[in-house]
């Protein structure tokens, strides 16, 4: 519990930092989630306790941190999964007003598929309130293992931005071989 209150008020205190940032050309994302995960036979209820973008003109961070899946399978109690404990993709990029593209040299997974690797992550603005955005892991650093492009810490998401500080959206994200469904509520801080 510590760990996610730290990790919670770090996230906030950057997004804040990083909003008096000359060079930030486009936005800063803070948010949550909750949906529904799937495993290898059950489904059940999921909730991603914080999420967070920065993308600045060459730059950008993303993480996220505590996404919990509670499964019972065949048995009366819950058993809490933790989907995501915690993802860090830092890099450089390119952003424009209606578009983002980035490349993380060390993207820091500690997921159910937990790694280093590189990652590629985009976003782009359509019809000025619609946001689509993704990330696939296209290389991993000491690990034999191939969980193939989009099994392997992917993400694919829209918002829809209702103004310029407050949206919702869907995300589908995959680790190896759980995969989650969300309603995403962000706030934009810039």
């Amino acid at each position: 519990m510590k760990f996610i209150v730290v990790s919670v008020f770090l996230m906030v205190v950057a997004c804040k930092l990083s909003a008096q940032a000359p060079d930030l050309d486009y936005y800063s994302q803070l948010g949550f989630s909750a949906g529904y995960a799937t495993g290898k036979a059950t489904g059940a209820p999921s909730i991603g306790v914080i999420h967070n973008t920065f993308l600045g003109n060459y730059w950008f961070y993303e993480a996220s941190a505590c996404r919990l899946a509670f499964f019972n399978g065949k048995s009366q109690k819950s058993k809490i999964i933790m989907l995501d404990l915690m993802t860090i993709d830092m890099g450089f990029g390119y952003t424009s007003e209606n578009f983002f593209i980035g490349i993380s040299p060390c993207s820091i997974n500690l997921t159910q598929s937990p790694n280093i690797g590189i990652a590629a992550l985009s976003k782009c603005r359509i019809f000025e309130n619609y946001v689509i955005e993704t990330k696939v892991e296209p290389y991993l650093y000491g690990k034999p293992e191939n969980y193939g492009l989009l099994n392997n810490n992917f993400y694919l998401g829209v918002h829809y931005w209702f103004s310029d500080f407050f949206s919702l959206g869907l995300r589908y994200n995959r680790y190896d071989y759980y995969r989650s469904y969300n309603i995403m509520a962000s706030w934009n801080f810039l």
